[in-house]
């Protein structure tokens, strides 16, 4: 069984990773400096 990804789903697991590492590890030290779940603006930038 191949279970290369294409183009397409190549490109959407890059952008994954970079939301990943660049949104959420910011959402995440806040989250952790405010002792505050996070606000809906994450989900409004996925």
């Amino acid at each position: 069984m191949d279970f290369t990804l294409n183009e397409q789903e190549e490109a959407i697991r890059t952008m994954a990773s970079k939301f990943a590492r660049v949104e959420l590890k910011k959402v995440a030290i806040e989250v952790e400096e405010n002792d505050q779940p996070p606000s809906r603006d994450i989900v409004r930038k996925f």
